[in-house]
């Protein structure tokens, strides 16, 4: 990744790891690992949960670490939550908040509400939210720093 600011170029290599489990039909588990070198380098941490209360209804928490060795340290807390108001249609309602917290020479947090839409193209006849996202984990909303790294991974064949 390489970002250019006014007189100065940033760059940043990403080197993670990162495992999605699903042990049932309403519960999907993912984590990631990795560290960062660059201009600021560091190492991150992260878990995510994603439970299905209905074949229509998805809880997703997510919390990350990141440890820069300039001395800054982040965590990020989310939470939200997924619904499809008609069955059918391909889309579904998602809103949730982010807090998200810098502490090292100085101190500051901040917390963030979101409200969308998310659409879906599969075309395999699914109706439900849970038919619909067999990508695992809806995403990782967090986007301060490294964890901008979304985690998408593959639903093993047969789960629903």
């Amino acid at each position: 990744m390489e970002t250019n600011l006014p007189g100065r170029d940033v760059r940043t290599t990403h080197l993670h790891a990162y495992g999605v489990w699903f042990p049932s039909q309403r519960l999907t588990l993912a984590a990631k690992a990795g560290g960062f070198a660059g201009v600021n380098d560091g190492e991150y941490l992260a878990g995510a949960t994603n439970i299905y209360l209905t074949p229509d209804l998805a809880l997703f928490t997510a919390v990350e670490r990141t440890w820069y060795d300039a001395g800054f340290r982040d965590k990020g807390l989310t939470g939200s939550v997924g619904w499809p108001p008609v069955r059918k249609a391909p889309f579904a309602l998602n809103m949730g908040v982010t807090r998200t917290e810098v502490s090292g020479p100085f101190n500051f947090g901040t917390k963030t509400a979101f409200v969308g839409v998310r659409t879906f193209y599969n075309r395999s006849g699914e109706t439900t939210l849970r038919g619909r996202e067999p990508t695992g984990p809806t995403g990782w909303p967090l986007t301060f720093g490294p964890q901008g790294l979304g985690l998408r991974a593959p639903r093993p064949a047969g789960c629903v």
